[in-house]
């Protein structure tokens, strides 16, 4: 029986909440909720302080972080996402409208246990952090149209599927001559789909759905061993061969995120088609290693999209469906 547990899944209409029986779970680290009234006060000439207050657009955000866990978080990447297509037993996910989801944030505590239900929630932001020598994470950022207080639910049980480790994660590049691995100590990558969180209408003090507030912004920063040279030139010149800035060129790249998990079973892929190096830092201190860091956006790319492929979405912990 678990103390605090998270429940998610798509919902069908946005704020509707999903189907009994479509909900999934998986062990998270922390979860957050910010509840915001936004009160309105009232202010008037004859008095040193406001003289009414009243409830504005209610505002709920929070963020939660967990070990990485795709096969786990489909429903979440449903819905940052946009769009998904089941190809056999793999899950693909390309860029399209968001989604809402469904939580409900359950607690036990000594005197009293409940269960927080929050309807139309928008997953606006995913961090996705691999570093050497650990576990690799991720943190959702999220807001949502309203909560509720809902009963604990006392059967509860954690799913649970094989995570991604760092000695299980790699980076690749392709600068024309198909996918090579890059020498990295860490890859950090945000994905941002620019949701307003403002988007209130007249009659309603909640979030009336989703609407995009700007493109997206997809982008992520690479830590280079030491005897890594090749790509800090081209983020600096444009490409490998030039001494100097050719005609102001950006070096453009395709990027590929692997996550296999424990077992070494291909887990998680994550394309990027057309990122471009925007800035790049070095440095030296001492006789410790030389410290390069890159950073890259993606663009769009005519020929190739952004997509996530998670693989075998039916293995569970023992690796079995």
């Amino acid at each position: 029986m678990a103390r605090r547990y998270l429940k998610f899944g798509i919902e069908d209409t946005f704020g509707d909440g999903y189907s009994s029986g479509e909900d999934t779970s998986m062990p998270m680290t922390s979860v957050s909720l910010e509840i915001d009234r936004q009160p309105l006060y009232e202010e008037s000439i004859e008095t040193y302080n406001p003289i009414n207050v009243f409830g504005g657009g209610l505002s709920v955000s929070g963020s939660v972080e967990g070990t990485l866990r795709p096969r786990s978080m489909v429903d979440i990447l449903e819905a940052l996402c946009g769009k998904r297509e089941d190809v056999g037993d793999n899950a693909v996910f390309t860029l399209d409208y968001p989604k809402s989801l469904e939580f409900n944030i359950g607690e036990k505590v000594i005197n009293e246990s409940t269960e927080t239900k929050l309807v139309g929630v928008i997953a606006s932001e995913l961090n996705i952090t691999a570093e050497s020598g650990e576990i690799v994470t991720f943190t959702l950022d999220y807001i949502a149209k309203e909560p509720s207080q809902t009963s604990f639910d006392n059967s509860f049980e954690v799913e649970k599927t094989r995570p991604v480790v760092f000695y299980g994660a790699s980076v690749q590049i392709d600068n024309g001559g198909g996918y090579q691995n890059l020498k990295v100590q860490s890859f950090n990558t945000t994905l941002n789909r620019s949701i307003d969180d403002d988007y209130y209408v007249l009659d309603s003090a909640t979030l009336d759905g989703i609407q995009l507030d700007g493109h997206a912004e997809f982008n992520g920063e690479l830590t280079f061993t030491e005897r890594e040279f090749e790509e800090m030139k081209r983020m600096i010149y444009g490409d490998d061969v030039n001494t100097f800035p050719a005609n102001n060129d950006l070096q453009v790249s395709k990027l590929k995120f692997v996550g296999k998990d424990v077992d070494g079973d291909d887990c998680i892929e994550i394309e990027f088609p057309a990122a471009v190096w925007i800035s790049g830092e070095r440095t030296i201190s001492g006789q410790d290693p030389v410290e390069k860091t890159l950073s890259f956006r993606l663009v769009e790319n005519d020929a190739d999209e952004f997509k996530i492929t998670v693989y075998d979405v039916n293995a569970t912990e023992g690796g079995e469906e």
